[in-house]
């Protein structure tokens, strides 16, 4: 099986958190593959945050601030 994702390990990508924009670096990437179907999340670490690391759905992330923007 060979997947595609939108980012890759190393890529900056934007979320909402605490209902701003902002951006992370992308750490690692899940895959779940179930009878429901496939679900792909990724993971993070944000310097502002303390916490050991926050884990995203592919879906909620966006390439730019413009376009995370827009989506709302």
């Amino acid at each position: 099986m060979i997947f595609e994702t939108k980012f890759n390990v190393g890529d900056d990508f934007w979320v909402m958190t605490n209902n701003k924009p902002t951006k992370f670096t992308l750490d690692a990437v899940y895959i779940s593959i179930k009878s429901k179907g496939i679900h792909i999340s990724y993971e993070a670490k944000h310097r502002s945050y303390d916490r050991d690391a926050f884990t995203f759905n592919s879906y909620d992330c966006y390439a730019s601030k413009e376009e995370l923007i827009k989506s709302l």
